[in-house]
């Protein structure tokens, strides 16, 4: 059987946190982003269909179009930011958590090796 690593390394479980927020930050902006051309993509051919039937409806579906698609981007991209955001958070917990009882281990132990001697 392989055997589980159990080395404890608080650095690398911070820039995991640090790149889990930076890709929750980038992940409303991207999916707005890519939302937004699709529905530009959507509004123009919307456009062309509607342009010789109603000038009116072809702009607002032109505009309209594109802006629900970037808000509708935009919640999901807040979503997926809000779950690298909390996993990030519980990993920051958990190094905060580690830490700790390494450090009441360590006062344990210095406790008791006083008491025996």
């Amino acid at each position: 059987m392989a055997e589980i690593p159990t080395d404890f390394d608080s650095e690398l479980m911070r820039r995991q946190a640090e790149l889990l927020n930076e890709e929750a930050d980038r992940a409303v902006i991207m999916t707005m982003i890519l939302a937004g051309v699709t529905g530009l993509v959507i509004g123009g051919l919307a456009f062309d269909f509607f342009a010789g039937r109603n000038e009116l409806i072809a702009v607002l579906v032109a505009v309209g179009i594109p802006a629900l698609a970037a808000v509708f981007g935009g919640v999901l991209g807040e979503s997926r930011g809000l779950k690298a955001r909390a996993q990030a958070q519980q990993l920051l917990v958990l190094n905060a958590i580690e830490s700790h009882t390494r450090r009441a281990a360590a006062r344990g132990t210095h406790a008791s090796e006083s008491a025996t001697h």
